[in-house]
C-alpha cells in the first residue's frame, strides 16, 4: 500500500450495566464468591460475563485465593466512534487479483496491480473482544501497613479488535487468506461512494477491467493472544503523623509465554518483539497531607527490537 486513510472519529456511545457479587463463607476461614454482569452498548449490543473464585485465609494476615473469569472488551471509544474518512488512492500488488497478470521476478508491475479507493469506515459488524481468565495468588499482609502478593495466571483474548489493511483485506474476499475476520464482502461495482452499511469489502471483477476499486476497510473482530505469566504486587503505607502519610506500591509482571495466531505464533519468536516485552514493572508512591497529595512514578519496560530502520 501506498501512504494510510484518514481515520475520522465523531459521535457518542450510550453504555448500560447491572451487576451483581455474592460472597458466601462455608467455613471459619474459607469463602467462595460469585459475581454476574451484563452491560449493553448501543453500538455493539450487549454482553454478559461472570466469575467465580475460592478463598482461604488460614490466619497470620496468609491467604490462597484462586479464580476464574469469563468476560468481555467492548471496543474504545476510538475503534468505535469512527466516521467515514476521505479516500486514499493506493495500489495492491498481486497477480491473483488482475485479469492477463504476467507475474515479474523481482519486480510487480502495472498489470499486476489493483489500483484502489479506499475509505476507513465504521463497521458494523464490529463486536466486543472476549476474554478468558483462570489466576491462583498466595498474598500475605501485615496489618494495614504491608502487603505482599504472587500470582500465576493464564488469560486468552479472542476476537481482537486490529485494524485490517488493503492487501490483507483484498486477500481475505478472494480467499487467499485464512486468518480473517467475517464478513468481508465483495461490494457492487455500481457503488460510487462509500456505504458503511454494506461492512467491509472491496470491488473485484474477475473479467472486467477496473480503473480503481473502491475498498472499505476498518477496525474487525480477528486473531487470538494467549498470555501466560506470574504477578508480583507490593503496597506499603507508613503514617508520618503530622507529616500525612507516604504510601508505595510495586506492581511486575512477568510473561512466561505467549502465543498468538499468525507469523508471531511461537513464544521465544514473539517476545522481543515491538510492543512484547517479557518484563513490566511499576513503582508508584505518593505523599499525602490533608487535601494536599504529591505523588511520582517510575516504569521499566524489558527490552524489544527496536522498530527504526538501520542505515
Amino acid at each position: 500500500n501506498v501512504g494510510f486513510p484518514t481515520i475520522v472519529r465523531d459521535g457518542d456511545r450510550e453504555h448500560a450495566g447491572l451487576g451483581c457479587e455474592l460472597r458466601i463463607p462455608f467455613h471459619e476461614s474459607a469463602s467462595v464468591g460469585l459475581a454476574a454482569r451484563h452491560d449493553r452498548y448501543d453500538s455493539v449490543g450487549g454482553t454478559t460475563s461472570g466469575s467465580l473464585d475460592l478463598r482461604w485465609e488460614p490466619g497470620g494476615g496468609w491467604w490462597l485465593q484462586a479464580d476464574s473469569m469469563r468476560g468481555f472488551v467492548a471496543p474504545r471509544l476510538a475503534e468505535d466512534l469512527v466516521r467515514t474518512g476521505p479516500a486514499n488512492h493506493s495500489i495492491v500488488y498481486s497477480y491473483y487479483l488482475a485479469p492477463g497478470c504476467v507475474p515479474q521476478p523481482n519486480l510487480a508491475v502495472e498489470p499486476c496491480g489493483l489500483f484502489v479507493r479506499e475509505h476507513f469506515i465504521d463497521n458494523p459488524d464490529l463486536q466486543s473482544e472476549r476474554h478468558s481468565r483462570w489466576r491462583v495468588e498466595l498474598g500475605w499482609a501485615y496489618a494495614e501497613s504491608f502487603t505482599a502478593s504472587l500470582a500465576w495466571f493464564d488469560h486468552a483474548i479472542d476476537d481482537r479488535i486490529q485494524q485490517i489493511g488493503a492487501t490483507a483485506l483484498v486477500q481475505c474476499a478472494i480467499g487467499l487468506r485464512r486468518d480473517c475476520p467475517d464478513g468481508i464482502g465483495i461490494l457492487p461495482l455500481a457503488l460510487g461512494a462509500p456505504d458503511p452499511r454494506l461492512g467491509l469489502g472491496v470491488q473485484l471483477d474477475p473479467i472486467a477491467h477496473i480503473e480503481e476499486a473502491l475498498l472499505q476497510r476498518g477496525y474487525a473482530n480477528f486473531g487470538r493472544v494467549d498470555l501466560r505469566g506470574a504477578e508480583l504486587r507490593l503496597s506499603a503505607r507508613r503514617e508520618l503523623h503530622d507529616l500525612g502519610s507516604l504510601e508505595a506500591r510495586f506492581d511486575g509482571v512477568y510473561l512466561d509465554s505467549r502465543r498468538t495466531d499468525g507469523p508471531c505464533g511461537v513464544f521465544d519468536e514473539c517476545l522481543g518483539n515491538p510492543g512484547l516485552p517479557r518484563v513490566r514493572a511499576l513503582l508508584a508512591t505518593a505523599w499525602t497531607r490533608g487535601d494536599f497529595a504529591l505523588g511520582w512514578q517510575l516504569r521499566h519496560t524489558g527490552g524489544t527490537s527496536s522498530t527504526a530502520g538501520v542505515d
